[in-house]
């Protein structure tokens, strides 16, 4: 009996130890692809800064032609009746929660949205009255999606959305894991999620524009130096490395 008991715990013993290695396995798993998500996310918000800044770019090129020979004052005017009239186009739309109720209640509505600038809706046609509506990529290139859209592999040119969206998996992995890093990673990916119209806003005040072709080659002479410079760390790192590897051997 002795034995037999001895036995039963060694056998315990090991399972439980090949539990905890999987489980330990597993949450890393996890942990790298939030990491991968974090990264897309920001790569989102790179994308959404560069369309920003074309979309604007646009808005000037097109009306300093079209006032070339008016005032200041006429200028500033219209700049801010094309600016207020199209800004929805470059805003990103809102993280689907996968929950209808909640989605169909903040869905955009297109009713009432440009009262006060019926001049400038009457000078636009259904089409582009829609396309103002809703987010549109003025960059020239391919759009990167968000998260819903690369989680269910839909074009981003698509407005249709299908199936389940990320939130609901990233909260059923949340309340599923013990790990307290993986925890803050999927936090911080959600709320990265649907804060990402607040977060737009705080890198574009953090944006400065040079306008000046000698400030624009001063920084990027800038540019080239640091990116020389860091290649140049990370070459002096894996020779490091392989310093520290050689003499261990």
């Amino acid at each position: 009996m002795k034995g037999l008991l001895s036995l039963i715990y060694h056998v315990d013993g090991a399972a439980k130890e090949k539990i905890s290695e999987n489980h330990e396995v597993e949450s890393k798993i996890k942990e790298y692809i939030s990491e991968i998500l974090l990264l897309m996310i920001s790569q989102r918000q790179d994308f959404l800064i560069q369309n920003f800044l074309c979309w604007f770019d646009d808005i000037l090129i097109k009306e300093g032609k079209r006032l070339f020979s008016s005032n200041i004052f006429e200028v500033n005017e219209s700049l801010m009746m094309s600016i207020n009239s199209q800004s929805l186009g470059v805003i990103p739309p809102i993280t689907k929660t996968g929950i209808a109720e909640v989605d169909e209640k903040y869905a955009p509505k297109n009713t009432g949205v440009f009262e006060g600038v019926k001049t400038f809706m009457k000078s636009v046609g259904k089409k582009k009255m829609a396309k103002i509506l809703s987010f549109t990529n003025f960059t020239g290139s391919e759009e990167f999606p968000d998260l819903d859209r690369l989680a269910q592999d839909i074009n981003p040119g698509s407005s249709k959305q299908r199936g389940m969206e990320i939130l609901p998996s990233l909260l059923v992995t949340f309340l599923n894991t013990d790990d307290t890093k993986l925890e803050h990673s999927l936090l911080d990916i959600i709320m990265r999620c649907f804060s990402q119209r607040e977060e737009l806003g705080g890198f574009l005040k953090d944006i400065d524009v040079l306008f000046d072709n000698e400030d624009i080659a001063v920084y990027s002479k800038m540019k080239t130096q640091v990116e020389d410079v860091r290649f140049l760390v990370e070459r002096s790192e894996v020779a490091l490395l392989l310093t520290d590897r050689s003499a261990n051997l």
